[in-house]
């Protein structure tokens, strides 16, 4: 998901995949902004409220409009 999305650098547990993540990360620091702007766009898409209602209701292969599960995600907090 990050590097298919632009999010950032991704070692995969490696070391020598990190260290070379980070050189690339401040040499290009520049890009940041635009790396920063991708996450918060993934971030909203991927993640807001009726999405994750969504994709969770299909996992669980019930159908419901996400504003009826207010009501159960507020009694689970």
């Amino acid at each position: 998901v990050i590097e298919r999305h632009g999010l950032g650098e991704f070692a995969a547990g490696s070391f020598e995949g990190f260290a070379a993540a980070a050189r690339r990360l401040w040499n290009e620091r520049e890009d940041q902004v635009e790396v920063a702007d991708r996450c918060r766009r993934y971030i909203a898409k991927e993640h807001a409220e009726g999405k994750v209602s969504a994709d969770w209701l299909d996992a669980l292969g019930l159908e419901c409009a996400p504003h009826a599960l207010r009501p159960l995600v507020a009694e689970l907090s």
